[in-house]
């Protein structure tokens, strides 16, 4: 089941359910409605029955500490309703800059990979 989100011009998400893991890949910039996203993957998590959820952001360019706070705190949510959460595909300069400005990513799971992570989100939820 595919499902698509659109903010506004150049921010989207878009969702897929692949074997109880709810694929979300984040398209464009993660800009002003953090809040609207967190509604929205947490209601698809909750519809779709999904027993993990991958954060997929090969299209992210950028990040700010205050987006990346908001995508931990919606991860925090999701662990509280009982689904692990992991992000994917994170572009190199986003990973520098999270390393550079000392940003807490403790608790938090990352793969390069989109492969990788199904195959733990498989494992994950058997």
């Amino acid at each position: 089941m595919r499902d698509t989100f659109t903010r506004s011009a150049g921010e989207s998400a878009t969702s897929t359910l692949v074997n109880g893991c709810l694929v979300v890949t984040l398209s464009g910039e993660i800009a002003t409605s953090l809040s609207t996203l967190q509604e929205y993957v947490l209601r698809r998590t909750q519809d779709s029955q999904a027993r993990a959820v991958l954060i997929e952001m090969a299209t992210v360019r950028f990040i700010d500490r205050s987006e990346f706070e908001g995508l931990r705190a919606m991860v925090e949510m999701l662990r509280f309703l009982g689904t692990p959460a992991v992000f994917i595909s994170l572009h190199a300069g986003i990973v520098a800059y999270l390393v550079e400005n000392n940003i807490d990513t403790s608790g938090l799971t990352f793969k390069a990979h989109l492969e990788d992570a199904l195959r733990d989100g498989f494992e994950i939820i058997r």
